[in-house]
């Protein structure tokens, strides 16, 4: 709520404000094409450089080994 500078859940818009926008709307464009998932991540498999599996270091131990040894 912050990111969007909201103070409460009473600041979020209603039916009435999302009706109005045409957010709520049932009637989808006759060339609208639900996106299959399973298809996305084949893609993005297909796009990821082959050295890529080896990157796992996106986590940080900033606590270190010695501290998991100790009981």
């Amino acid at each position: 709520m912050a990111h969007f500078n909201l103070e409460s859940i009473a600041d979020l818009p209603g039916k009435e404000d999302l009706l109005a926008a045409g957010l709520l709307d049932a009637h989808l464009p006759n060339d609208f094409i639900v996106p299959d998932p399973q298809l996305s991540l084949e893609a993005a498999d297909d796009d990821m450089p082959e050295d890529a599996g080896a990157q796992t270091d996106f986590v940080v131990d900033f606590l270190g080994a010695p501290y998991l040894d100790k009981e």
